[in-house]
């Protein structure tokens, strides 16, 4: 009896090894391939969602999450689409990066408008697994939330994953750094005229390619040289500050705003006519009208004029600049604090107000 025993475990045991290796083989095959896809991708949401599809393919998941700080954003990213309702999983993902304030900008795989799938809050966030990435150059951490107990062979996969996904999207942060030193503005964070160029070229050909629209918005500070001589060209500095980076936070990711010099700056408006961009410029100086920008313990408002064009068939990237700039022309001519489009399509016009056009409030 005992004998047969000992054989029935020694067959079982021989049986669960060749189980064993042949699941390692078959993770091993579809490992490599995952491998070399992620390597080849320069595109840091591509990285995150080619490694999140090869973690469920292999071990299967009930959450995947990357998050990424970088000192003043924390950015997250959570597949499946999940509710983000429960503070203690962002807590301790805070406490994981160190980023006890700052920003929290939340990323999804899916479309904006795809379903939620549930609340995070209704998962085991006690179960919750945390990888550092092993890179010295990001602040990066990769959490999991696997379906079912991890094998010994399968945490070997996290970690190579894991190894991958941090290489690759160091790679991609440090190519994006190199990139943003020549084309970003290092006061407002825009792009700077040496990149308004190239992206006016694309904007326009991909208008002409595909029968798009393609709106521009200029704008300029209203009486900024006083702002500059009456509280100094640090406060100047600190309201361009706020002003970029609040239009920031506001416009789509496909829009490009630029610095064009000084207190101007240029909206790229892609796919989008001359209405909407009317509509958004109006959007944007409420919003400038209304900031209340503190500097040394000062209040600071500014207004802004607009001016607003769109690209015609029969002209180029050279006739739309000089529309605009004719359009914010005569928004400071009028008053300013205002939007001028184009009026050979509509007329519209702020109501005027009292100059100078800032103000300031102890």
């Amino acid at each position: 009896m005992n004998q047969t025993l000992k054989r029935i475990c020694i067959r079982a045991a021989k049986a669960a090894e060749l189980s064993y290796r042949f699941s390692w083989r078959v993770n091993y095959k579809k490992l490599n391939q995952h491998i070399l896809s992620i390597h080849q991708l320069k595109d840091v949401d591509a990285i995150l969602y080619k490694s999140s599809r090869c973690l469920k393919e292999i071990l299967d998941y009930d959450l995947f999450g990357f998050a990424m700080w970088d000192g003043e954003a924390l950015e997250i990213w959570i597949d499946p689409k999940f509710q983000l309702n429960n503070t203690a999983f962002l807590d301790m993902i805070r406490s994981d990066m160190g980023a006890a304030s700052g920003d929290c900008l939340l990323h999804h795989f899916e479309e904006d408008g795809s379903p939620v799938k549930l609340s995070i809050s209704e998962l085991q966030l006690d179960r919750v697994r945390s990888y550092r990435l092993a890179e010295p150059d990001l602040a990066a951490r990769v959490y999991l939330l696997p379906k079912r107990s991890i094998l010994p062979h399968q945490e070997e996969v996290i970690e190579t994953i894991v190894n991958t996904m941090g290489a690759s999207v160091s790679h991609c942060m440090n190519i994006r750094r190199l990139q943003n030193e020549t084309v970003i503005d290092p006061l407002t964070r825009c792009y700077n005229r040496r990149a308004m160029d190239e992206f006016f070229d694309q904007a326009i050909a991909n208008s002409r390619r595909y029968g798009s629209d393609l709106s521009v918005v200029m704008f300029d500070l209203d009486h900024f040289k006083k702002v500059n001589d009456t509280y100094g060209h640090q406060a100047g500095d600190s309201v361009l500050r706020a002003v970029s980076q609040t239009i920031l936070s506001t416009i789509r990711k496909c829009d490009y705003l630029v610095r064009y010099g000084g207190e101007e700056f240029v909206l790229i408006m892609p796919a989008t006519k001359l209405i909407r961009a009317v509509d958004v410029a109006d959007r944007l100086r409420r919003i400038i009208e209304n900031l209340a920008i503190q500097c040394d313990g000062t209040r600071i408002r500014v207004t802004a004029s607009f001016g607003v064009a769109e690209l015609k068939k029969d002209h180029d990237k050279s006739h739309l600049f000089r529309e605009i700039d004719k359009r914010l022309y005569d928004a400071k001519a009028k008053g300013r604090n205002r939007i001028v489009p184009d009026f050979r399509l509509f007329t519209f016009e702020n109501a005027p107000v009292q100059d100078p056009a800032f103000q300031c409030l102890n």
